[in-house]
This record gives C-alpha cells, sequence and structure tokens, in this order.
C-alpha cells in the first residue's frame, strides 16, 4: 500500500486473472472468457451484458478497446457502472501489456541466448580448422 493511502484504507484491486481461471493474455480469451471474467468482476451487469456479448462476439482483444460510448450502446446506461467497468478494463489493458513486455524481453534474452550459440559455434568450427 503507497504511504500516501490512509492506514486502515485498502486498495480496491480485483482478483488476479490466475485466480478465476484465466490464465492466458486477455487478448486470446474467448467470448465465454470474457463472459466469466464479467460474471466474477460486475455479476451485477450479467443481465444487461450477456446477450450483448455474444451478439458482438467481444473476445478479449475487443474487450481491452471497449470505451464508455461502447459500454453505453451495449445497455450500461449508468455513469457509475460505466466508471467500474471501464477501471477493470484499464486493469487489464496494463496487465496486456505487462505480458506483452515479458514476452519482448524474453524474446530477446533467447535471441541473445541463440547468438551467443551460434558465435561459440563459429569460433570452434574456425579453430578446428587451423
Amino acid at each position: 500500500m503507497k504511504e500516501s493511502q490512509q492506514v486502515g484504507q485498502k486498495a480496491n484491486f480485483p482478483p488476479p486473472l490466475a485466480a478465476m481461471g484465466l490464465s492466458k493474455r486477455v487478448s486470446l480469451w474467448t467470448v465465454q472468457e470474457v463472459l466469466q471474467w464479467l460474471q466474477e468482476q460486475h455479476p451485477s451487469q450479467m443481465g444487461t451484458l450477456h446477450k450483448a456479448i455474444i451478439k458482438h462476439d467481444i473476445s478479449g482483444r475487443v474487450l481491452l478497446r471497449l470505451k464508455d460510448r461502447h459500454l453505453e450502446l451495449l445497455g450500461v446506461e449508468a455513469e457509475e457502472q460505466q466508471q467500474k467497468i471501464l477501471q477493470d478494463l484499464l486493469l487489464l489493458r496494463v496487465q496486456e501489456e505487462i505480458d506483452e513486455l515479458g514476452n519482448i524481453c524474453s524474446g530477446e534474452k533467447t535471441k541473445l541466448l541463440l547468438l551467443q550459440a551460434v558465435a561459440s559455434t563459429q569460433s570452434e568450427t574456425a579453430a578446428a580448422a587451423k
């Protein structure tokens, strides 16, 4: 908890995605996984959004792009509810960015290891040729 928060005040974070059985990247979620997330995070909106999510085929990739105007078109009219959903969508976007950066970093590490292996093999081949 940040020092600027008052003592006893808890940060309001949703449960980790893995705890909900959603361990893969949000952008790879199916419509059913989006519905599962919605049920966990916003059960009061399931009646409103369930049919719309299925009708409009809202996958994880689409979910990450939703804005307030989209939520209104999907039937979430109360601004307070829109803001709660948008806040959770922002957290999903941040998680997606973290996952993407992790993939980039592990990819760079893999490239470096491959380059080192190639360089080592070339050195050994050159030494054996002498």
